[in-house]
């Protein structure tokens, strides 16, 4: 067996990484209340900020804004649940096992549409998606403002540009 380092995005790793079902990266998931978390698969760090995989628990009552990334594309994966999205003016219904990716540039929102959901999210380049995550589920914790959660997408190189879904 060959124990020579691989390279992937210009990250160097001697070994694969392993998460576990249901278990975040670090041990550590960003809780939004009600049962809903995210919990990193990949992080930025894993591939030098190339991308940003991770897993979205819901209890079908998130309050997604719309909103657009300005320099992220972001691709979502049913596991489990039904979920409405919008994508610039297209609507969708995906369920186990569909897949939609909203680029870069273009406002796009989401809902859970049954009592609970599941989905993959990758965002390419990672950028600052995982800190976002981290910030936002604090801002949560400590029932901050509208303005202040604006404030926080916008740090990130996101814009809100309208409400979340109704169910």
């Amino acid at each position: 067996m060959n124990s020579q380092q691989t390279t992937f995005g210009g990250a160097s790793s001697a070994i694969g990484i392993y998460v576990p079902a249901g278990e975040d990266r670090f041990k550590t998931p960003d809780h939004f209340g009600g049962g809903s978390r995210v919990a990193c698969k990949v992080s930025a760090n894993d591939t030098s900020r190339e991308l940003y995989i991770f897993e979205s628990i819901t209890n079908g009552l998130e309050n997604v804004p719309r909103h657009f990334h300005r320099d992220q594309d972001e691709w979502f994966y049913v596991i489990e649940g039904e979920f409405k999205f919008e994508v610039g003016n297209e609507k969708y219904t995906l369920t186990e096992g569909d897949s939609l990716l909203a680029p870069r540039g273009v406002p796009h929102v989401w809902s859970c549409v049954s009592n609970s959901g599941k989905l993959i999210i990758a965002c390419q380049p990672a950028g600052s998606m995982e800190t976002f995550f981290h910030e936002v589920s604090d801002l949560v914790a400590s029932q901050a403002s509208n303005d202040q959660f604006t404030a926080c997408y916008a740090t990130h190189g996101m814009q809100i540009v309208g409400p979340p879904l109704s169910r």
